[in-house]
């Protein structure tokens, strides 16, 4: 028997008997939410590649594109179809919205046969997308090492922007791996058999990299270091990118060199200081990507380190790894240099450690100071009031949502905040 596909359908109301029946011939399960905000878990945990929204004629517009980006960031693989009332598209933060973020959309009342056509072809590009996506390598085998919420939404972003021919400015402190990120958008690309290009725009001569610019015809060109890049090169380098533009329009033209560039500049402060061209930046500035300093991702420390140790052991080292006060004194530090420095303290203490496990001092650190540990009850009552916070940001303070995604009734979920002490918002409605 076929597995019925999943729609996940998005309404104050239920859905219209015509519609239901029509949907349940097309071999479409409904699974059933009052707002886009209960949408968010559900999407979590389901894996569901089509969704209809159903836009009431009374509803805020502003409401609902804002709710509908956070639930979109829940689960980006959902193609979306919507049914607005007559007149809604007049609205532009509804019309961007939908022209922005929807594979279709439909006036109501809608006739039940073409609206299942369009909530089929919708779930056929998700599937599309989803193997593409598949079978392109993702941010672990890029060397984007580390499981903390920042670099996932990093590699988020990277496959995204991977697949569009449009300009990125990379931009981070020193170290962080800015080239790395630049390295993982070419090999997502469908350029990934081209070449990978790099220009250090604070060192390379600009005559030759004007040259490379020019006669490069595909693959990905890295400007790294381009606020560096003196004034009078800046409109060579705005010239040169706008007539590759135009030749790109032209029929026929297609794929071709992707510009990236990268810095640790900021730039709109350097555009306001006149040391930077405010029409290049924004030429370039198409998507960007801000890649996180590595104080504010230490979860990822360890494993980063153990990558590094492999890479740097390969020629015979006698070293086995890091030692819990090497950890702990890696976890303290703040890390001035970034990923960079990282490299570098575990490279020199693969050369230099005299024992087989690495410690402190082997990578130039101060050893931490020895922490007490919490007693299991502390830990528990600890994940216990950070699970319900999370959840009750996440709705609003929406307490029968947030019980709903904690698997709890609503009152048992109040007499924990009270436990807790975690106050309630009086703004936050509470559907009866």
């Amino acid at each position: 028997m076929k597995t019925a596909r999943k729609l996940l359908y998005v309404s104050s109301h239920p859905c219209p008997p015509a519609i239901e029946e029509v949907l349940h011939e097309r071999g479409w399960e409904l699974v059933a939410a009052a707002s886009l905000r209960a949408t968010c878990a559900l999407l979590r945990r389901e894996a569901i590649w089509a969704g209809l929204l159903v836009v009431d004629s009374d509803a805020s517009a502003r409401s609902i594109a804002a709710d509908f980006e956070a639930c979109r960031d829940a689960a980006d693989a959902c193609e979306w179809v919507a049914l607005l009332p007559p007149g809604a598209m007049q609205a532009p933060v509804l019309r961007d919205m939908v022209v922005r973020h929807f594979f279709d959309h439909h006036t109501a009342p809608a006739d039940p046969h073409f609206l299942a056509q369009s909530l089929g072809h919708a779930h056929g590009r998700a599937q599309l997308r989803h193997a593409a996506r598949s079978d392109a390598p993702d941010g672990d085998d890029l060397g984007l090492t580390g499981g903390s919420t920042a670099l996932a939404q990093l590699r988020r972003l990277v496959r995204r922007a991977a697949l569009a021919d449009t300009p990125v400015l990379i931009t981070g402190e020193p170290g962080s791996g800015k080239e790395r990120i630049a390295r993982a958008l070419h090999a997502c690309s469908p350029r990934a058999d081209a070449p990978f290009v790099v220009i250090d725009c604070a060192t390379t001569l600009h005559a030759e990299a004007a040259a490379l610019l020019q006669d490069t015809e595909s693959g990905t060109l890295l400007l790294d270091h381009v606020g560096e890049l003196p004034l009078d090169w800046q409109v060579r380098l705005l010239r040169l990118m706008v007539e590759r533009a135009a030749a790109r329009s032209r029929p026929g033209r297609g794929g071709g060199l992707r510009i990236v560039a990268a810095t640790d500049v900021d730039l709109s402060h350097a555009v306001a200081a006149r040391h930077f061209r405010e029409d290049l930046f924004y030429r370039l500035n198409v998507v960007g990507l801000a890649v996180p300093p590595l104080r504010n991702r230490k979860e990822d420390i360890p494993e980063l380190a153990r990558q590094f140790h492999a890479d740097c052991a390969r020629d015979g080292s006698g070293s086995r790894g890091f030692s819990r006060q090497a950890l702990a004194a890696m976890a303290v530090h703040t890390w001035p240099g970034n990923v960079r420095e990282l490299f570098n303290r575990v490279q020199r203490a693969v050369v230099m450690a005299e024992r087989r496990t690495i410690g402190a001092a082997d990578l130039g650190l101060q050893a931490a100071p020895a922490q007490p540990l919490d007693n299991l009850e502390t830990t528990r009552v600890r994940a216990e009031k950070d699970a319900i916070s999370l959840s009750l940001d996440r709705f609003s303070h929406n307490v029968t949502l947030a019980a709903r995604e904690l698997g709890v009734s609503r009152m048992t979920l109040y007499r924990l905040m009270a436990k807790h002490s975690i106050a309630t918002r009086s703004s936050a409605p509470q559907p009866q």
